[in-house]
């Protein structure tokens, strides 16, 4: 992924931000800004209205489709011309060319001109807001969302990655739990602790089911979260990759309250027998 990443931080220095790159666009009413480097290809295609603009910026690894980066934006025509923003947005991303328009936090100003960038995720998966300010005033906004075609650090086609709808239910579960390992020993220990040491059963077993009940209250809560963070798009409120909930409550509600019940039985099993064996 770091060789795409760098491909695309020296590509854009060569298109939009070094005044470059210009080729007759494909598509009708837009620009189209390219570099080429060996087996990699860059592509920004973008359309601009009167208030606003869209685009997208695409990575080809022997001409199949690697990486890719939407884009969206607006600006007060009465308050900054084009002429401005081109003379400080091109010269702010040159001068921040490595952090600008990925996942990182970038400060610039140029007089009474600043410019500022909220990136945030990882290289393979960042999203994040780019604003130009003058005098103080948000005068020309930028929302970019981006996200890799592969699986893996080398450009490999075949690993590109497998839709929302296709995700294993299970796989996200074991994924889950295999994070919360430590908790799941904590809670054991404990559970084997009041069993072992307690000498009324019937505080013993009342204990023991509120343990069991806790447990799976927290699995099933941390279970959706986990899923949620997996699935669905962060910038789902801008309609982008819009996910209906109702997916997640046909395919997977019944699944996980049944295994998270299997799983705090176990749980109770294994506290009852270490309890015996201590």
């Amino acid at each position: 992924m770091n060789e795409i990443i760098d491909f695309l931080l020296r590509a854009r220095t060569k298109t939009y931000a070094g005044d470059g790159g210009k080729v007759e666009p494909a598509l009708a009413g837009s620009k189209q800004l390219e570099y080429t480097e060996g087996d990699y290809l860059y592509r920004d295609i973008y359309y601009v209205g009167e208030r606003a603009f869209l685009g997208i910026e695409t990575i080809y690894f022997q001409n199949k489709p690697v990486w890719s980066m939407t884009y969206r934006g607006d600006w007060d025509p009465n308050d900054i011309t084009d002429d401005e923003v081109n003379a400080n947005l091109r010269p702010a991303l040159i001068a921040n060319a490595n952090t600008a328009r990925i996942n990182q936090k970038v400060k610039w100003e140029n007089g009474n001109y600043r410019y500022l960038c909220e990136g945030e995720g990882e290289l393979d998966n960042f999203h994040g807001l780019e604003t130009l300010f003058k005098n103080g005033r948000s005068s020309h906004r930028v929302v970019y969302y981006s996200h890799s075609l592969m699986r893996g650090d080398s450009p490999k086609i075949n690993q590109i990655i497998k839709p929302a709808s296709t995700i294993s239910p299970l796989k996200l579960y074991l994924s889950f739990l295999s994070g919360e390992i430590p908790a799941i020993i904590t809670i054991i220990l404990l559970t084997s602790l009041a069993v072992r040491f307690s000498n009324n059963s019937w505080v013993t077993t009342i204990f023991s089911i509120l343990i069991m009940l806790l447990l799976n209250v927290y699995l099933l809560r941390k279970t959706f979260e986990f899923i949620k963070s997996q699935i669905i798009d962060p910038y789902s409120e801008l309609n982008r990759h819009p996910i209906d909930d109702k997916m997640l409550q046909d395919k997977w509600t019944i699944y996980i309250y049944v295994s998270s019940a299997i799983f705090g039985l176990i749980i109770g099993a294994l506290s009852t027998i270490l309890s015996r064996l201590s």
